[in-house]
């Protein structure tokens, strides 16, 4: 039918029916431009010879050739004149369906009455006839979308229940499955998101049973909204990937677009910008290429809050405008309001707050007359707070008040703790405390619903977003004197996603993993090990260009693991059935302290910072300094400058954050919690006179506890890795930047003096690790010990690795994703290597790392270094705390914390490394004995 064009016009029975095959056909392979003009002149020929029913039928053809493209005006050309032939031969059902379809597109215009009086005819010339239900169920619903277009929600929903009740009478699980999708909107767009979850399930399960992937797709995006609504992050990031996942196959772009942006926006609500704005680039190119204008429109104004958060505000201004006039060209007025709102934030990020009043109203305006519950809670929060920052309190407090009620309503928990908590701190300031402990709480017990199920990066940025509430909490309770509260705020805010992960460990495990999972997760690894070949020959060409495109490619393929282990994370938290962490009490952490024992908890509440001091019979909250000052001395210390007298520095923080505490003499012991700038404070420098141990949390420090496993015995070292790859060749040295990594020879020694069993050289890779960490018993080790360089990634710490030899499976980087899927059966972990203890210091979490990474896997002591090291200090030490803690004559050993602190006082002892540099660096996070 279409191996050649035709050369003139069909003029009988059996050109009409060759054209209008051409059209099926051409319409098939997606030329539809050329699909739209054969049905045309297969009508017109039709219309000529008086074959009035088939020039209906191919104009109506042709209409959905061109509405597809999409042509709006040839569509609407098409269907008109489908209609008037219909009326012409007086055909009803003709009548009816192009009747339908010029609705349809006088909605896609947005001429929403035109598109409803033609929806009606259609309906009453359906019911005058008695036609079947399954016409009369898809122009109900038709006008259930006109109504909803012109806001008559009410309507809308009348129109769709009864589509629903004839589909269903019928049998029809296909429109069933559309018009409960339809029903969910409707229920979205007036907030109520548990109704449309519950629709938009049902249509889930219908689909499937209909294997139908593109309505399942098109469910799974909703959902995901939904879930965004209602503050389930994890479960609507999974649902939207597997919708993303489902458009990709079915090279959906516009599907593809959509989900991605979705994706983007939980991202960025729970603070991954760069995660999020990667996702909204990619939907920007493809809203692009389709002609998108409402689409690009959108993602525009995603995009410029990410620059904004990003400190890119020239960047991040023109996005939001040009996203503004955009919407405005267009008449999206739902468009709009979202711009202005993101407008007045971007100005009252810079104080610009009479500016910020003013678009933020406008937005305000547009939402109320939209009917937009959600955007006119969020305005009025934002209206609130703005008022706050130009000190007028009581109009603020209004404002607030109206947002909190409204978001409870919706159950809108994201918008409720943003209003709650900037009430909370209104009624802090104000000196109001009962009341601003009051909103505290009610936000901090929101936040279990918010922040359940997440990956362990993706949790830790989440809760960082979410700290202010437990800050202010804490100073509120502290003003008040109540330390019960005061540890139930710290605790709350602090190490959640890691108290989480500990508390189902087992059940998460790699191999617990979903199948599909799992063999993505091999795929990513596989992909990452071809992108680091690559990248590794390219070094050798010299070229700059090669050596920057292999590079791009290695760093998407390690973002790609990222990825995976991220899904497999929130999937084994949601088969496990972790829920957000409960913080133990200040009684349950007091029963965990022995006699001897200071916990003390850190914490910067606002520009305050204050401690929690609990020891096994006292509790006392200690005021100490601001922010501020805290930070300038920790930044004033430079003990890995061996140039430097670190003396002054050390004795300022002593000053600030020992002595005011007035520790009893009887304190031995100190369990340190420390908070931003503090978790890098070397404290065994700071307060030489007690032992010192490192703890996320008092809550970590009794699940540690509580789940100490039985004494191992030996210790697996690792030492001096073969970087140059001399054993396996130049393709198997190992490259940070573009050089090879430099041997670390002291760490053979290191190794071999402090292990049972040594993995040395080429035998010190990945692969020899997961091997031996199997013990043939079945027990435990004593400890696993690492000497090797680290390499910290602070903006991606689940990509921070101990660098070791590279082997053929494996690429010589063991990441703290890769330990995350070890199983690390040892008492201790050492990480002899420098900055271990570096890695994302994240506001209320603590670091996320390395050090994390290991608790997780399996080991409740972690050794590890707070700045680059000295090889032969560090073998010194690391001996030394063996002998102690681990005596090869089998003696029993003195505890943890005590043999780490011996061993740096005899490094200490000599006078060529006496600077706090060659011996302060160490710390120990977790159990002290």
């Amino acid at each position: 039918a279409i191996g050649s064009a035709p050369t003139s016009d069909p003029d009988d029975v059996v050109g009409i029916r060759l054209e209008f095959g051409r059209g099926l056909a051409l319409g098939a392979l997606k030329r539809l431009d050329e699909s739209v003009k054969a049905f045309v002149r297969a009508a017109d020929a039709a219309e000529t010879l008086g074959w009035l029913s088939r020039a209906a039928t191919a104009l109506f053809e042709g209409g959905m050739r061109a509405f597809a493209r999409p042509d709006l005006a040839a569509a609407l050309g098409a269907y008109e004149r489908s209609l008037a032939v219909e009326e012409r031969r007086g055909f009803r059902e003709g009548i009816a369906w192009s009747l339908g379809a010029i609705g349809s597109v006088h909605r896609s215009l947005g001429n929403y009455a035109k598109a409803l009086a033609h929806d009606e005819r259609a309906l009453a010339l359906e019911e005058a006839r008695e036609s079947h239900a399954g016409n009369v169920a898809v122009i109900l619903g038709n006008i259930g979308l006109d109504h909803a277009s012109r806001g008559d929600l009410v309507k809308a929903l009348e129109s769709h229940k009864r589509a629903l009740q004839l589909m269903e009478a019928a049998d029809d699980r296909a429109g069933a499955a559309r018009t409960l999708v339809n029903i969910g909107n409707v229920h979205e767009s007036l907030s109520n998101y548990e109704r449309a979850r519950e629709c938009y399930d049902r249509a889930l399960k219908l689909r499937e049973a209909l294997k139908d992937p593109t309505g399942v797709a098109l469910v799974l995006g909703n959902i995901g909204v939904v879930q965004f609504a209602l503050g389930l992050y994890a479960q609507a990031i999974a649902s939207c990937e597997r919708a993303l996942q489902l458009t990709e196959d079915l090279n959906d772009r516009a599907g593809v677009a959509s989900n991605l942006q979705n994706i983007g926006v939980v991202h960025d609500e729970l603070g991954n910008t760069r995660t999020a704005l990667e996702h909204y680039e990619r939907a920007l190119r493809i809203y692009e290429e389709l002609s998108d204008r409402t689409g690009v429109a959108r993602i525009l104004g995603n995009i410029g809050n990410c620059h904004e958060s990003l400190g890119d505000r020239e960047s991040a201004l023109a996005n939001l405008e040009r996203a503004l006039r955009l919407a405005t060209e267009l008449g999206d007025r739902e468009g709009m309001a979202t711009n202005l709102s993101n407008i007045g934030c971007f100005h009252e990020a810079l104080r610009n707050y009479e500016k910020a009043l003013e678009y933020d109203e406008r937005a305000l305006r547009l939402t109320e007359a939209l009917g937009d519950r959600a955007g006119t809670a969020r305005n009025l929060a934002n209206i609130g707070s703005i008022h706050a920052s130009l000190g007028d309190r009581v109009k603020a407090l209004l404002f607030l008040d109206r947002a909190t009620r409204e978001a409870e309503r919706l159950r809108a928990n994201a918008i409720l703790v943003w209003s709650l908590k900037t009430s909370a701190r209104i009624r802090l300031q104000s000196g109001d405390y009962p009341r601003a402990l009051d909103a505290a709480h009610r936000a901090a017990t929101i936040l279990e619903s918010l922040l359940t199920g997440l990956a362990d990066e993706q949790g830790s940025t989440a809760r960082e977003r979410y700290a202010g509430v437990f800050e202010i909490g804490a100073l509120a309770a502290a003003r008040a004197g109540d330390t019960g509260e005061t540890s139930y705020f710290v605790e709350s805010g602090r190490a959640g996603s890691l108290v989480e992960s500990l508390g189902g460990r087992q059940a998460m495990r790699w191999q617990s993993a979903p199948d599909a999972l799992r063999t993505a997760q091999i795929e990513a690894r596989s992909g990452e090990s071809v992108a680091l070949s690559t990248y590794t020959e390219s070094l050798a060409t010299e070229d700059r260009r090669q050596i920057l495109a292999a590079s791009k490619v290695l760093e998407s393929a390690r973002d790609r693991v990222r990825e995976v282990v991220d899904r497999i994370q929130r999937e084994a938290r949601r088969e496990a059935n972790i829920w957000y962490p409960r913080a133990a009490t200040m009684e349950e952490i007091q029963k965990w302290l022995i006699v001897g024992d200071a916990l003390v908890l850190y914490a910067f509440c606002l520009n305050q910072v204050m401690a929690l001091v609990l020891t096994r019979d006292d509790a006392r909250i200690v005021s100490l300094c601001t922010s501020t000052e805290a930070t300038a001395a920790c930044e004033a210390l430079d003990a890995d400058d061996r140039d430097v007298d670190a003396a002054p520095a050390l004795a300022r923080l002593h000053a600030l954050l020992v002595d005011p505490l007035k520790l009893s003499a009887s304190t031995k012991r100190l369990l340190i919690s420390p908070e931003g700038p503090l978790s890098y404070v070397p404290f065994a420098a700071v307060a030489p006179e007690r032992t010192v141990v490192y703890e996320p949390s008092g809550t970590t420090y009794g699940l540690l506890l509580e789940n100490a496993p039985s004494r191992g015995e030996g210790v697996l070292a690792l030492g001096d890795p073969d970087y140059a790859g001399a054993r396996e060749g130049p393709s198997h040295a190992v490259y940070w930047g573009r050089r090879p990594l430099v041997a670390l020879p002291a760490t053979r020694e290191e190794a071999s003096q402090v292990g049972n069993v040594a993995l040395l050289g080429a035998d010190a890779s990945e692969g020899g690790l997961r091997v031996a960490l199997r013990k043939v018993d079945g027990g435990r080790w004593r400890a696993v010990h690492f000497a090797c360089h680290g390499l910290i990634d602070a903006e991606r710490p689940s990509l921070s690795s101990l660098a070791l030899s590279r082997d053929r499976a494996n690429d010589g980087f063991l990441t703290a994703l890769e330990v995350l899927d070890l199983d690390v059966p040892a008492d201790l972990a050492v990480l002899s290597a420098c900055e271990t203890g570096k890695g994302l210091v994240v506001k209320g979490e603590g670091i996320v790392g390395l050090m994390r990474a290991f608790m997780f896997a399996g080991s409740p002591r972690v050794i590890c270094s707070l700045w680059k090291v000295d090889d032969e200090a560090t073998r010194v030490l690391m001996t030394k705390f063996y002998e102690l803690w681990n005596p090869k004559d089998g003696a029993p050993g003195v505890p943890t914390v005590e043999a780490l602190r011996a061993a740096q006082e005899f490094v200490r002892s000599h006078p060529k490394w006496k600077h706090p540099y060659y011996w302060a660096a160490w710390v120990l996070w977790g159990l002290p004995t």
